[in-house]
């Protein structure tokens, strides 16, 4: 378990790459687990904290489809890129650096909804762009592409999993 975080950390350091993880499914579904118990916890401090009604969808279907859609997604880029090889290594390190920045928000972003936004957005303005460096350096690695490419595609897999996302989920 110290080997995983160890090597997640580096990862989040931009020291190591997906390829130092282990390429089984046991890791890779650990960090699926968590990062959808840490989407129920994040939801439900939303829920608590914000009096609007626009949280009309349930938790557990909002934190399934964060984890469906990052999976389909990366599994789509991988194969187009004859990478499937590195599906599961490229998946533990998101989920599993995802799991990291996840708990680095929690706290902030209960602080940022208690204060109505007016500490912690900075924080998580960093955080999400330090979170695109990771997943740029990640898919550098995994598709044997440039950093900028690596960037550049975290952040359109950010939003077209946002807009799809936000398809599935508003209601008329």
């Amino acid at each position: 378990m110290l080997k995983i975080l160890d090597t997640l950390i580096s990862i989040l350091l931009l020291r190591k790459s997906p390829q130092d993880l282990p390429n089984g499914m046991f890791w890779l579904l650990v960090f699926i687990f968590a990062n959808y118990a840490l989407n129920l916890y994040q939801l439900a401090i939303i829920k608590s904290l914000k009096t609007s009604s626009d949280m009309v969808v349930s938790g557990n279907f909002a934190a399934s489809l964060d984890i469906i859609l990052q999976v389909v997604l990366v599994v789509i880029v991988l194969q187009l890129a004859k990478r499937s090889a590195r599906i599961n290594q490229t998946l533990t390190a998101l989920f599993g650096t995802g799991f990291l920045f996840a708990l680095m928000v929690s706290p902030i972003l209960q602080l940022s909804l208690s204060s109505d936004g007016k500490s912690g957005g900075g924080l998580l303005l960093a955080l999400m762009a330090w979170s695109f460096a990771v997943k740029g350096n990640i898919y550098k690695h995994a598709l044997s592409i440039t950093m900028m490419a690596g960037v550049g595609l975290a952040v359109g897999l950010f939003f077209a999993a946002y807009f799809i996302a936000l398809a599935f989920t508003t209601t008329q």
